[in-house]
């Protein structure tokens, strides 16, 4: 019994490795065996679903300056192209004084919970962040430096000012303090990334796993409850044999 739960979990985790989105699918390697945009000598800031919140504030304020972010993907040859151009932004916002415009990119194939949140379904997709909203740069407009500077310095005021989605609630926020606090444990961080998935791409998947999980939890409640009353039963036996072998044998030395 305990090996068909488990094999059926396995197989629901399994189907998780990826999610499709409008046709289109996005895998979701492990960091270990993936590439990522290198960042480490430039002036772009690399976002992730650990500090996406505390660095730009999307949510909450936007005290830490604007921010134009781009959600990519290393595999992505449209990405690929625009690397050296955001590079080149950011050089140019970060050289100019008077700026308060930062650079970011998110790495879609390793942030869900980013890639979640902000609907993403297209590579490379643009977002400013400023005013307390955030504002679409258009895929289909021109991916100049100069494009971008002036979007974000004036154009961005005269497009469409939308809400910044909220961070994660409920069971997707237990999931990430859980994730934070247990941060160094990489077999309990896999299972938790499989968990999220699961809630968050595959429904169906998710209730399954609900009803399997209230499924073992009347099977365990039962077999507690027989085994209690076995034992109860074992006692009561007990206590007759003992008090009948006492009436016994003082009748006997009577």
């Amino acid at each position: 019994m305990n090996s068909f739960f488990i094999r059926i979990i396995a197989l629901i985790l399994l189907a998780t490795t990826s999610f499709s989105r409008n046709g289109t699918t996005l895998a979701l390697p492990s960091s270990s065996s993936s590439t990522t945009f290198a960042t480490r000598n430039t002036h772009i800031i690399q976002l992730t679903d650990e500090n996406f919140e505390h660095l730009t504030q999307a949510s909450s304020g936007q005290t830490t300056g604007k921010w134009f972010v781009n959600f990519s993907s290393p595999k992505c040859p449209h990405c690929i192209k625009l690397y050296p151009v955001w590079n080149e932004l950011a050089e140019q916002m970060k050289s100019d004084p008077e700026s308060s415009v930062l650079i970011g990119i998110v790495d879609i194939s390793q942030n869900p919970r980013l890639v979640n949140r902000f609907q993403i379904k297209s590579m490379p997709t643009l977002y400013f962040f400023a005013n307390g909203g955030m504002y679409h740069y258009e895929p289909q407009r021109s991916r100049r430096v100069e494009d971008f500077v002036f979007f974000v310095t004036e154009e961005y005021q005269r497009g469409e000012k939308m809400q910044v989605p909220s961070t994660p609630k409920g069971i997707l926020k237990m999931i990430e303090s859980t994730r934070r606090a247990l941060h160094e444990m990489d077999a309990i961080r896999v299972l938790l990334n499989d968990l999220e998935n699961i809630v968050l791409y595959r429904k169906n998947a998710a209730a399954l796993l609900l009803v399997l999980g209230f499924g073992m939890g009347i099977f365990v409640s039962v077999g507690i409850n027989k085994c209690r009353a076995w034992c109860q039963s074992c006692r009561k036996s007990s206590a007759s044999s003992r008090d009948e072998f006492a009436s016994t044998f003082e009748k006997k030395n009577t």
